[in-house]
């Protein structure tokens, strides 16, 4: 299965991942694109993702949110995962929490 996730984010984000406890912070993927991602992710794994909370995890486009991230960031309140963590969605068919 870690092959195979780490070869979609590949084609769909043109980002090659090297060791799979990087961050997802690392790809640089926000707003719309981050979004796209994940409901490509979702339809391809078939994963649920009923519980992911999109704003946790990325801004949306506009100046403001990305303002609001950027200090959410700094005061530790915004939440990071990592590609080993959405490899261990898809074998769980399922997003949770990363701990």
């Amino acid at each position: 299965m870690e092959g195979e996730v780490i070869d979609f984010i590949k084609l769909k984000l043109g980002y090659i991942v090297l060791d799979t406890s990087e961050s997802f912070d690392l790809i640089g993927t926000d707003g719309l694109d981050a979004e796209t991602f994940f409901n490509d992710f979702e339809r391809h794994f078939n994963v649920n993702m009923t519980s992911f909370e999109f704003d946790r995890y990325f801004s949306k486009e506009d100046p403001f949110h990305k303002l609001l991230r950027n200090k959410f960031k700094f005061f530790g309140k915004q939440k990071h995962f990592s590609i080993k963590h959405l490899i261990e969605v898809v074998e769980r068919s399922e997003w949770f929490d990363p701990v």
